[in-house]
């Protein structure tokens, strides 16, 4: 009675045993996917590690560091959106260093989308969590100096700049009406001016003298022909 006992007991444990050593080389490896997207980015075949990762993103031990990742492949395919939602998934964490380079690159999807407001917000996040990165704060400035340069202008300059505009405007109504007052005269290109050739006092005065010396020539040939004197009414203004 006992040797049967000890036999079936010996039995259980042989059992027990043989499942456990065929259940061990079954368990489930919890970064697969994602170590399997580590390799093909390496090659830089980064539509294939954007396949991994989306799987590891749903299965794997790390949906963080699976999304990261993913973010990573489908910026150096230029897909920002996506990337931006990829990275958005990966700032859940709690390790600092991991989620100041999911802000960061946050931040980085969003500016190449122009998306200035929310880049800034992402860098500022980037920051708190790494105040010394040099980088990020380069790029926050970045960031900023372009949300300000598509702000519009303040109310006063609206007004400056429609009041030169109407200035503008009414030049150039008036130009057009000068243009069909005098439709000989010669065309100009805006801005250009017609230059009349400057005469000096010395040859004003030779050509006065000149003129009047041909009127008295004049005159005096019409006197001696007519016997009469002839007076000059008005003179001409120089």
């Amino acid at each position: 009675m006992k040797l049967k006992f000890l036999l079936l007991l010996f039995i259980t444990v042989f059992i027990t045993t043989t499942n456990a050593q065929q259940i061990t080389p079954q368990s489930k490896d919890g970064w697969e996917n994602t170590r399997k997207g580590n390799e093909s980015f390496k090659k830089k075949d980064f539509a294939s590690a954007e396949k991994y990762y989306q799987a590891g993103a749903e299965k794997d031990a790390s949906k963080a560091t699976a999304n990261y990742n993913l973010g990573n492949a489908l910026y150096r395919q230029k897909k920002y959106s996506e990337a931006e939602r990829a990275y958005a998934e990966s700032t859940g964490g709690k390790n600092k260093d991991s989620l100041s380079k999911s802000w960061y690159n946050l931040g980085n999807s969003m500016l190449q989308q122009d998306k200035f407001q929310e880049s800034i917000n992402a860098y500022k996040q980037a920051l708190k969590m790494n105040p010394n990165d040099e980088q990020t704060r380069y790029n926050l400035a970045y960031a900023q100096a372009k949300e300000k340069a598509r702000r519009p202008p303040p109310k006063q300059k609206q007004q400056n700049q429609k009041q030169q505009q109407q200035q503008k405007q009414q030049q150039q109504k008036q130009q057009q009406q000068n243009n069909k007052q005098n439709p000989k005269d010669k065309k100009q290109s805006p801005g250009e001016q017609q230059q009349t050739p400057a005469m000096s006092k010395e040859e004003a005065q030779r050509t006065l003298d000149a003129l009047k010396d041909q009127e008295k020539k004049t005159r005096d040939r019409m006197n001696s022909r007519k016997g009469k004197t002839f007076n000059r009414s008005k003179e001409k203004d120089w």
